[in-house]
């Protein structure tokens, strides 16, 4: 098992549809947008060595979350063709208008 952690303020990882309100419906992604989404975080998954997971593609995903004016939070789960299963755990805040975004990966 290998898990890559990221703190990072990209705009990217914000952007994929997180949920809109607390209490959305969860959000499901298809093969195309969950491998589109685990392309735009491949590179954080890559810095820590190889790529997890290896030799795997995505099948499919689920985003859960929601927000609110103050911020929030999203996990998206993209599931893989051999079992493997990559999280990535959004949280963010606007204290005083300053945006401030926390991302976690983990990758099995």
């Amino acid at each position: 098992m290998k898990t890559g952690l990221a703190l990072a303020t990209l705009p990217l990882l914000l952007m994929g549809g997180p949920a809109l309100a607390v209490g959305d419906p969860p959000v499901k992604l298809d093969q195309r947008q969950a491998a589109a989404f685990y392309a735009s975080v491949r590179f954080l998954l890559g810095a820590d060595g190889p790529v997890c997971p290896a030799g795997q593609v995505p099948l499919s995903g689920l985003i859960t979350g929601g927000a609110q004016p103050t911020g929030g939070s999203s996990t998206t789960t993209i599931l893989f063709s051999k079992g493997a299963r990559m999280k990535v755990v959004r949280q963010w805040q606007k204290p005083l208008e300053k945006l401030s975004v926390t991302v976690r990966i983990d990758c099995s």
